[in-house]
């Protein structure tokens, strides 16, 4: 269990146990700090978490509150279309991939293979002829829009699957966030409205956060993929300028 939910839960119990009623104003952010000895976004994290679940309310200028006990009733259906108007997904994705770093963890956040399953020995090979017979105009050559031979050979790779591409069409990017990243930028502003699916890769809540795009998250399914009902009420509601969704493999549901 990691911080934030150890101190979630510590909160959950004092709560049931009466120490808290409902009502009742937590100690404050910094509070929480100073007596648990927590890092601020770790806090923050653990009060974001207990206002998800309905445990506690946020009051603007005032603080924290326990929250009402609920009457008891059906439980309502996660909200379909969620609108997120200043994205902020850096701190968390920062320890997140600092945890990575630990051998006994596994990495569901990035869908990355197991290292050991790549042909290292071959690729040592590989990058060690290529060493030999680079020049200096290796360099110049693999510019963008990339090298010759590579686009020339996706753009038959296109044609295989009945697509007339020209190699000039094709620009060979550092990967395929970048490609992605500079496609977003090329139909969006600063304050657009950008589709994105509930869960969906960081990587694309990164990429709306440094363009200062806002988001609108779609419910996602993992058996049936993307509310497509919900998909069109946000495309009638909201001038949406660009949809980031993965049909295929989605990362980090994995239905196709």
């Amino acid at each position: 269990m990691k911080k934030y939910q150890r101190l979630a839960q510590q909160i959950i119990s004092q709560i049931e146990l009466g120490a808290w009623l409902p009502g009742d104003k937590l100690p404050s952010l910094r509070e929480q700090v100073a007596s648990s000895g927590m890092s601020f976004m770790t806090v923050g994290h653990a009060y974001q978490m207990l206002e998800s679940q309905g445990r506690i309310v946020a009051r603007p200028q005032s603080g924290y509150y326990v929250a009402s006990r609920p009457t008891p009733s059906q439980p309502s259906p996660p909200a379909q279309v969620m609108r997120d108007e200043v994205v902020d997904i850096n701190t968390y994705i920062f320890d997140v991939l600092q945890a990575s770093r630990d051998p006994s963890v596994v990495p569901f956040a990035s869908a990355f293979p197991d290292p050991r399953l790549f042909p290292l020995q071959q690729l040592n090979r590989s990058l060690a002829n290529v060493s030999k017979t680079a020049t200096a105009m290796s360099v110049i050559e693999n510019l963008p829009p990339g090298n010759v031979d590579l686009r020339h050979a996706i753009a038959r790779r296109y044609a295989q699957q009945g697509m007339n591409i020209s190699p000039e069409e094709i620009v060979i990017t550092a990967g395929a966030l970048e490609a992605l990243n500079l496609s977003l930028q090329a139909v969006t502003e600063p304050g657009d409205w950008v589709i994105v699916e509930n869960p969906c890769f960081y990587g694309a809540l990164q990429a709306l956060e440094r363009l200062k795009l806002k988001a609108l998250s779609i419910a996602t399914d993992v058996r049936e993929g993307i509310d497509l009902n919900a998909l069109e009420h946000a495309l009638n509601e909201y001038p949406v300028k660009a949809c980031w969704l993965m049909t295929n493999s989605q990362n980090p549901l994995g239905f196709t």
